[in-house]
């Protein structure tokens, strides 16, 4: 969705993409802007007919409310003008009817045509701050999600490639051949150019499989096979297996430069004082062979990443100590950015109701009372002892995702005689991140690291099992995280 200072940020940018010291670094590579035309009134006539001769390849149309892909590959001018205007009269009723001023954006769509089929190599999503860094990352360094095909499967919040422009080579979510596969992406977008170009057909870009990607000749620069014989994920598409999205060239310092001009972009944008921000882009990649072409990397659309809460929006995290009993729990080592209102409900295993040899009992009965609450359209904090979602049992409560799939903020506090770390590098963290739930790590010997135990089992409960207690409250809890920092609290609610 289009956020109102989006031209603002480009403009912002383009001075830095057209730096000769910038472009000088990369060599090869023709760095652009998408071109784009924003109206704050409805283009008929003339300006459909500029349109129709400016754009002659797909392009999408944004408004604050949706977004539409839209063929436009006809050859004559007249046919691109008619399927302009059928398409922006379609949607200008949604613009005029949102709260929001009208705004309507065209904006050529980059990409390559391959068959009837058109879409980039590698589309990507570049965010400033990583609020879910693993190893040696820090949030400062960014992320970024790649993914063959049309942009869209980034924002649609599809399976993508996340690494740190920062540390190309450390890619949390393919760290073993099972995962590649499990977590490679299956399948990709582009603009269907063999539906014609009736607007009808604009509603969003279509759906292909990866063999079709092989046909296309563009899963082979991004692409490996996972041999099932030898359990192992090989470069290159041609060999017998499982076509799998890695882009595993593209990051270990293949023909495109992509992390070095990730990580420019971030520093640059740093050194110009802009807020942290969330670029999409999209590279099309020469021909191999051609000596005379050159790469294309293009920035779609810019947005700020996050904005500052207003200081009514959760507790103020400059002094964790200060907070003192207002607390339930604080920490210096959290993951997740923001802060999570509306949230009445806590599950907690206590201590004193944490058996290790009953840790999968535990966990089953975190599941019940999660399906309970995801019934009830209620969010919740959980709160426990060691490690959630564990392999092993004995370090903390082996749950899967589906049993805790309800929470906004999970909170692991260091057990008695040792202290847990997180667990950052397997399929559950996978989900976490994915669906951007914060979690708050309590280590035993850190300071600023609080959980107040007693408060949580003095509280009258709503129900509780033989392991868990619900607590339910009539005001909202006041919860925030900032992700640049690793801070974040919860306060107790104001009765």
């Amino acid at each position: 969705m289009m956020k109102e200072n989006t031209e603002t940020l480009v403009a912002k940018l383009t001075p830095i993409l057209n730096d000769p010291s910038f472009q000088e670094q990369f060599p090869g590579v023709d760095l652009r802007i998408a071109p784009s035309i924003s109206f704050d009134k409805k283009p008929a006539g003339e300006e459909i007919r500029t349109l129709a001769e400016r754009f002659k390849v797909p392009v999408r149309l944004i408004t604050n409310e949706t977004e539409w892909a839209l063929p436009n590959d006809a050859p004559a001018i007249e046919a691109r003008a008619e399927s302009l205007a059928a398409a922006i009269d379609s949607l200008w009723g949604e613009v005029e009817a949102a709260a929001t001023p009208p705004r309507l954006t065209i904006q050529e769509i980059p990409g390559a045509v391959h068959g009837d089929r058109y879409y980039p190599h590698i589309s990507g999503l570049l965010q400033s701050e990583n609020h879910y860094p693993v190893s040696y990352m820090k949030p400062g360094d960014g992320i970024a999600y790649t993914s063959l095909g049309l942009g869209y499967g980034n924002r649609a919040g599809l399976k993508a490639v996340r690494f740190s422009p920062a540390y190309p080579e450390l890619m949390p979510d393919f760290s073993m051949p099972q995962d590649i596969v499990k977590n490679s992406q299956r399948m990709f977008f582009g603009v269907n150019l063999s539906e014609g170009h009736s607007p009808a057909t604009a509603a969003g870009p279509s759906e292909y499989t990866l063999e079709e990607a092989f046909q296309d000749g563009t899963l082979a620069p991004v692409g490996g096979v996972y041999s099932i014989e030898n359990q192992m994920v090989y470069p290159g598409v041609y060999r017998k297996g499982v076509k799998v999205v890695t882009f595993a060239s593209v990051l270990r310092g293949g023909d495109f430069p992509l992390p070095g001009i990730l990580k420019g972009l971030l520093q640059k944008a740093r050194e110009a004082g802009l807020p942290p921000l969330s670029i999409e882009f999209s590279v099309m990649l020469k021909e191999r062979g051609d000596k005379e072409g050159m790469h294309r990397f293009v920035i779609e659309q810019v947005n700020c990443q996050r904005a500052a809460p207003p200081k009514s929006e959760g507790p103020d995290l400059a002094d964790l100590p200060a907070l003192g009993p207002r607390s339930i729990c604080t920490s210096v080592g959290t993951l997740g950015d923001g802060s999570f209102p509306n949230v009445r409900d806590i599950l907690c295993v206590c201590p004193d109701r944490l058996d290790r040899s009953m840790t999968r009992e535990i966990a089953d009965e975190v599941g019940a009372f999660n399906e309970r609450l995801l019934e009830s359209k209620r969010p919740f904090v959980l709160i426990g002892s060691g490690r959630w979602g564990t392999s092993d049992k004995y370090l903390g409560i082996p749950v899967n995702w589906h049993q805790i799939s309800g929470a906004c903020i999970q909170v692991e506090a260091g057990l008695d005689d040792f202290n847990v770390d997180s667990s950052r590098g397997t399929h559950f963290f996978r989900e976490l991140t994915f669906h951007r739930i914060g979690t708050m790590h309590i280590s035993l010997e850190r300071e600023g690291d609080e959980v107040d135990w007693d408060w949580l089992q003095s509280r009258p409960v709503e129900s509780e099992g033989k392991f868990v207690r619900h607590l339910m409250f009539k005001m909202p809890l006041s919860i925030r995280i900032d992700g640049l920092t690793g801070r974040g609290a919860i306060l107790k609610p104001v009765d």
